[in-house]
């Protein structure tokens, strides 16, 4: 069969060509401390939201259901 197909010749390079070294290590980059203090304020923020609505929702409901045996998880 390899008469039939006429194959180009390759060149010859000098020097190798081996692989690639692979990459070691994760793409993590430590967050800034500004980064940190913005994130923990915004989810301070967000828990302080979580209680009052809790605490609001205790006061109205309190002669119906005991608000301590229901919670609703809300997935964003």
């Amino acid at each position: 069969m390899p008469e039939q197909y006429n194959h180009l010749d390759l060149p010859l390079y000098p020097q190798s060509y081996g692989r690639q070294p692979r990459r070691r290590g994760s793409s993590y980059y430590p967050r800034s401390r500004v980064d940190k203090i913005e994130y923990l304020s915004i989810q301070t923020e967000q828990l302080d939201d979580l209680q009052n609505s809790f605490e609001t929702d205790k006061i109205k409901y309190h002669n119906f259901i005991d608000p301590n045996l229901i919670f609703k998880l809300e997935v964003t």
